[in-house]
């Protein structure tokens, strides 16, 4: 990765408390291995607004300056974005039973197949539901059985 020797490439970044985008996207670090710029990014406007960045002292600007980075930054595209969580969505019909807590402390939403069970009455009561066009109650829906 750091000699850019990839097609496609999957990177997670935490975050400094105070950015440093000169790191990141400096037009310096475009053409050399093994840094932040792993796109080879380059351009100029974003190269001035680093500097002015580095000098000015006012926090308030250095936050538009580094917005209107972030915007040039996200124009050209120089990668794709994804996000990632750490907790699970499910979605599904109301016709299963299941421990109060949904899944275990230690597993996730593949538990439903060993901890879920049809239930004849949730079964029969959204076949009622979905023919009439009607509606079930909705549960709790946060789930933390962490907790």
């Amino acid at each position: 990765v750091g000699e850019r020797n990839f097609t496609i490439h999957f990177q997670n970044w935490g975050a400094l408390l105070f950015p440093n985008p000169v790191s990141s996207w400096g037009a310096e670090l475009a053409d050399s291995t093994d840094n932040n710029n792993l796109p080879g990014f380059k351009n100029a406007e974003v190269d001035a607004l680093c500097r002015k960045y580095d000098l000015t002292g006012n926090r308030e600007e250095q936050k538009k300056i580094i917005r209107r980075i972030d915007e040039l930054i996200f124009r050209a595209h120089p990668y794709a974005l994804a996000w990632g969580s750490s907790f699970s969505r499910v979605l599904y019909h109301n016709k299963f039973g299941h421990p109060e807590k949904y899944f275990s402390k230690i597993g996730d939403y593949r538990d439903m197949k060993t901890m879920w069970w049809l239930d004849p009455q949730k079964d029969k009561a959204l076949a009622e539901a979905l023919e009439k066009d009607g509606k079930l109650p909705v549960g709790e829906t946060d789930q933390r059985p962490w907790d």
